[in-house]
């Protein structure tokens, strides 16, 4: 692919990584490339990266690609979240196994929507502990921030290599249930889920595939779109 200037996507790519202090690796784990992708692009290795590549990487950085490749001069490819009422299901903790709550229960928060699927059902999590040491693009996830996702299964949703998943697990046939967060990479035989933490305990889940039924011992319930920190 090639840019009115050859510069540009490094420099603008540069620029938005410096900006949103994410890591090259880190940017090519939710843009779903190989782990070295963004790095190549930006030392030169990979100079022509291809379309499909930079529509991911621009996805990820939520800009456009014409911003990236400097056919615009700003970033006008992301329209503002809109806001709305969203339920907190849950608390995201290994280990934690708890009965399945009463919709009618949930407390609402105002967040905001996503912006790839606003019409679908949103659910916030309130991260309880420390187990997920990656940073999405807004960041670290840490204890006693919350993470913004959108129901996989209302929207229609495939789980995908380099993004980020809230997925339940029970042992005892679907009496309680376990919420954690995790990276998938997916593979021709099975999926990989890891927590990134550098924690021995928070180990990697391989299954041999992850659905959306609530009624496997392990499905994938709602995708990380957001995190939200608090107002301080």
């Amino acid at each position: 692919m090639r840019t009115r200037d050859s510069n540009v996507l490094v420099e603008r790519l540069q620029r938005l990584l410096n900006e949103g202090e994410i890591s090259a690796r880190a940017l090519s784990r939710q843009a779903g490339l190989g782990d070295t992708y963004v790095n190549d692009v930006l030392t030169g290795k990979n100079a022509s990266p291809s379309i499909p590549a930079v529509q991911a990487i621009a996805k990820a950085l939520d800009t456009s690609i014409a911003y990236l490749v400097g056919e615009t001069g700003h970033q006008d490819g992301a329209a503002a979240h809109a806001i709305a009422a969203i339920p907190v299901i849950g608390i995201i903790e290994v280990g934690a196994f708890r009965k399945p709550q009463a919709n009618s229960n949930f407390p609402l928060v105002e967040r905001p929507l996503s912006q790839s699927y606003p019409d679908a059902r949103h659910f916030v999590l309130t991260v309880g502990d420390a187990s997920m040491g990656a940073a999405s693009k807004d960041g670290p996830i840490l204890p006693g921030m919350e993470v913004l996702c959108v129901d996989m299964a209302d929207a229609g949703l495939q789980v995908e290599s380099g993004r980020i998943y809230a997925i339940r697990r029970t042992l005892d046939g679907g009496q309680t249930y376990e919420t954690i967060i995790r990276r998938a990479m997916v593979f021709r035989d099975r999926v990989e889920l890891s927590a990134e933490s550098g924690q021995p305990e928070d180990e990697r889940i391989v299954v041999s595939g992850l659905s959306t039924d609530p009624r496997q011992p392990i499905f994938a319930l709602g995708l990380v779109y957001g995190i939200f920190r608090g107002l301080e």
